[in-house]
């Protein structure tokens, strides 16, 4: 019962930190990167789901 209650405030707090992102892309300030998902790859940086290529 408690795990559930916890998964449930665990994925409200991942749609809200997306929502916020898709608001701050709508705002016209670029995408936000998500510290927790960033990863550097050979390609370039991959913010969650949006790749950005070195020049």
């Amino acid at each position: 019962m408690n795990r559930r209650s916890h998964d449930a405030s665990r994925a409200a707090r991942v749609l809200d930190a997306a929502r916020d992102r898709d608001a701050g892309e709508r705002r016209g300030h670029g995408p936000q990167p998500r510290r927790k998902t960033m990863e550097f790859d050979r390609i370039g940086v991959v913010f969650g789901d949006a790749t950005y290529f070195p020049q």
